[in-house]
């Protein structure tokens, strides 16, 4: 974990005088990861990184098809490779697209918090 997320998780168990679950914790870790996701979204690079991650998947299925048929190790080697390389990369796209798309809503942890009229600045 980062050191802004373990304090805010931190700061949260000692206001509410107990341990956060896994779950509460999981959704601070998502909804930070997605407000920094957003900022990383926004900029030139993360289209390159894109589309590197997309050449490194179409390299890897290049490589199958041009492959002679006979050598059945070689080729289920390279579709391993090639199969894991475009997993990566939708993986890749899903789990920044759910970060961002969970960063719109505060986790429960802060809006309970906040619930009780204990309004106080977490992050």
């Amino acid at each position: 974990m980062r050191d802004s997320t373990d304090a805010t998780i931190a700061k949260l168990e000692s206001l509410r005088k107990r341990p956060l679950t896994e779950m509460e914790i999981a959704e601070i870790q998502l909804y930070e990861n997605g407000k920094s996701l957003q900022q990383v979204q926004s900029f030139p690079g993360y289209a390159v990184i894109l589309e590197m991650l997309s050449g490194y998947n179409k390299r890897a299925v290049d490589n199958l098809v041009t492959t002679e048929p006979g050598d059945e190790k070689k080729i289920l080697g390279l579709h391993a490779v090639a199969f894991a390389c475009s997993q990566i990369l939708v993986d890749f796209q899903n789990d920044v697209r759910e970060a961002v798309e969970a960063s719109a809503n505060e986790p429960s942890a802060f809006l309970e918090h906040v619930s009780r009229g204990r309004a106080v600045n977490i992050l």
